[in-house]
């Protein structure tokens, strides 16, 4: 665990322990890094009722098989054309004619909506199910990119008009580095989408507590402004949202884990204590997204 803020390298900093993760706060840039922790209650045990993506334990991206399934793709299609129409439309951004770019984008049939509107499409994701779906049964380029080891540059020599980040900044823990590499991949004039960025709350810190394979990285909103800024992208438009639930599925909701959540909550509220510059405290989860463009 890094003594220093990853990001802006300040050593002033906090530690929140939750079941299976311990969590880095940054009391100057607002950001949260998560690590893995060797033990933890009933680790011992194979399974559990408090052990969740067990295909994480012995791959990362293999938690993510479930990408898939049939409910997964039919829940990313209709939140693809809600996506465009309620988001991308609305905020005038033109899909005709436009080499698209999703990283972390799954199995491709979120960006493969674009295609009806005129659009070329390309994805990258960590999981291999996802991969081989997207090339076999979508027809689209896919890409195995991880945040940690691979840059865009070196496999993508292209230019694209538009690079979609949906739900993947939080996977990556040398933002700025990464920001100047898809600005190196970006047209000119062209859109960089980063949306459901989730911001660091204790809300969200304890929603994924029982996963294997964590939110590696939370960023501030400040924060991802300011990266995208300093690589020269301007923000174009912004949209927040909260979710008030304590729960991502309905599974989760349940007695073992609902005590679970409160035995973490109560000492991490008062290490908290007196402190609101950011809304660390805060039992919701935030998101934001963003549409930057690079100079023509």
């Amino acid at each position: 665990m890094s003594r220093k803020c990853l990001h802006c390298e300040s050593s002033n900093l906090f530690i929140i322990n939750t079941y299976k993760h311990r969590w880095t706060l940054c009391k100057e840039c607002g950001c949260a890094y998560s690590y893995k922790k060797n033990f933890y209650l009933f680790s011992f045990l194979p399974y559990s009722p408090l052990r969740k993506n067990n295909a994480a334990i012995e791959e990362p991206g293999a938690m993510y098989d479930y990408f898939t399934t049939p409910e997964h793709l039919e829940y990313v299609t209709k939140h693809a054309d809600d996506f465009i129409n309620n988001f991308l439309l609305k905020h005038k951004v033109d899909l005709k004619g436009k080499k698209v770019l999703d990283i972390s984008g799954g199995p491709g049939r979120f960006v493969k909506e674009f295609e009806r509107y005129g659009a070329t499409v390309a994805v990258t994701e960590i999981n291999n199910k996802a991969i081989e779906y997207a090339r076999n049964q979508l027809n689209i380029r896919a890409e195995k990119f991880d945040f940690a080891t691979d840059r865009l540059q070196d496999i993508f020599k292209e230019k694209y008009d538009i690079i979609l980040l949906g739900a993947a900044l939080m996977f990556c823990r040398n933002l700025q580095a990464f920001l100047a590499d898809a600005h190196e991949v970006l047209a000119p004039g062209g859109l960089l989408i980063s949306h459901r960025c989730v911001e660091p709350t204790l809300g969200v810190l304890l929603r994924t507590q029982c996963d294997e394979y964590n939110y590696q990285v939370l960023y501030s909103q400040q924060t991802l402004l300011d990266a995208h800024e300093k690589v020269g992208l301007k923000l174009m438009a912004r949209e927040d949202e909260n979710d008030p639930e304590l729960y991502v599925y309905d599974h989760d909701n349940n007695p073992v884990l609902e005590i679970l959540h409160y035995l973490y909550e109560i000492p991490a509220i008062n290490k908290m204590k007196n402190y609101s510059v950011f809304p660390f405290r805060a039992r919701d989860r935030r998101r934001s997204h963003f549409i930057f463009s690079k100079s023509s």
